[in-house]
């Protein structure tokens, strides 16, 4: 079975990562999940229980999460299932659904581009700002989505790139993104900038800015306005 990427993507695939909680048939490789009508006794959805899931680790939950993290979705970097932060609070939800204690939840700690590789992986789920496109499908599985975001350019203030409003003027720049993301997508389809630097991380893409080694960094827009902030 394959995992499952969440995060521009997907919540309730998370029961079928974890071996079709409340099936009603069809196996591990391909569960059909019921809706819940009810919780279970220990306060996740039936057929759902740590003794019963096959998770990666026995009796536990394993998650995980890039590193780093970034506000708003994690507020706590040294511990991001800290609850603070959008898809950190949503981590414990979907973890205490399933029927599972914060004691109970393991961080798998990855790079964006682990998160979605094909191959089997050390976590039961990630949940991260994934855009969700086929050639991803081909790899892993997505739930529906549940966020949608613009994509947004953070340049120096007082630069050339600060000023410019229009594709147009961007295409005289160095753009960089984080190589693998749809940012980098981005550039290269529908800027089609002069030249293009992609990084390893977005943590490197911001360091290539303040250096100038870049005229612009393309994110999406809850990732700029932290940027900007911080």
């Amino acid at each position: 079975m394959r995992r499952v990427a969440s995060g521009l993507a997907a919540l309730a695939a998370a029961s079928i990562a974890l071996a079709g909680c409340g099936s009603s048939g069809g196996g591990n490789d391909n569960p059909t999940v019921t809706p819940p009508t009810s919780t279970t006794a220990a306060g996740g959805l039936p057929g759902c229980s740590p003794s019963t899931l096959h998770t990666v680790s026995a009796g536990n939950i394993t998650i995980g999460v890039d590193d780093p993290v970034y506000p708003p979705w994690f507020n706590d970097m040294k511990n991001p299932i800290s609850g603070k932060g959008f898809e950190s609070a949503v981590d414990l939800a979907i973890a205490k659904e399933l029927g599972y204690s914060p004691m109970q939840i393991k961080l798998h700690k990855i790079t964006f581009n682990q998160a979605i590789q094909p191959g089997v992986s050390g976590f039961d789920y990630d949940l991260d700002e994934f855009t969700i496109t086929k050639a991803r499908e081909k790899a892993v599985d997505f739930s529906a989505p549940y966020y949608t975001v613009a994509e947004a350019v953070v340049a120096m203030k007082g630069t050339a790139a600060a000023s410019v409003t229009s594709l147009a003027g961007l295409r005289s720049l160095t753009l960089g993104a984080q190589t693998g993301s749809t940012d980098a997508l981005t550039i290269q389809n529908v800027i089609k900038p002069a030249h293009v630097s992609l990084l390893g991380s977005n943590g490197l893409a911001v360091q290539a800015l303040k250096n100038g080694q870049i005229d612009g960094l393309v994110v999406d827009l809850p990732t700029a306005f932290y940027i900007t902030s911080a």
